[in-house]
């Protein structure tokens, strides 16, 4: 008998010290990187390199529109921030990438041809979506990883 309530209590103990522990729920990593993305537009100290240019059809012959994106960074520690980019073809297209600690964190998209996209990104991982197929959420992750490391190629 005593041996049984010895190993009950063991495993109580144990399901208690390795049970799962309660971190941020998806919504509350939402929220937190929505008062991010509001710090980063309101920050008017950040720094800023601009790049502009035209767009190419596929075969990179003719020019079917123009884009412009901004580099936000921050001056003392030289993180990338948030890039904007802005795409003229017919249609415009804005596509805002935030980063913290050199990671991006969230992608929205807004465009005159389509609704406002979003994508939420946690240590890697896609934490939520507003209105965007998996293809082109994977796109625009790539892009903004692409832009970060040219950002980064910079540093160097």
């Amino acid at each position: 008998m005593k041996l049984k309530t010895a190993l009950g209590l063991v495993l109580v103990l144990l399901a208690m010290a390795c049970g799962t522990h309660a971190g941020k729920s998806e919504a509350d990593m939402v929220s937190a990187l929505d008062t991010y993305m509001v710090k980063v537009n309101e920050n008017h100290t950040l720094g800023q390199t601009v790049v502009e240019g035209a767009l190419t059809d596929t075969q990179g012959q003719d020019d079917i529109g123009t884009f412009k994106y901004y580099v936000n960074y921050n001056k003392d520690n030289h993180d990338l921030c948030h890039v904007k980019n802005v795409e003229e073809t017919g249609n415009s297209r804005e596509e805002n990438y935030y980063y913290q600690n050199n990671k991006l964190v969230t992608v929205v998209v807004e465009s005159s041809a389509a609704s406002e996209k979003k994508i939420y990104i946690n240590k890697g991982r896609t934490i939520s979506t507003l209105n965007i197929a998996k293809a082109e959420e994977d796109l625009l992750i790539a892009k903004g990883n692409r832009f970060l490391d040219e950002y980064l190629e910079t540093l160097k």
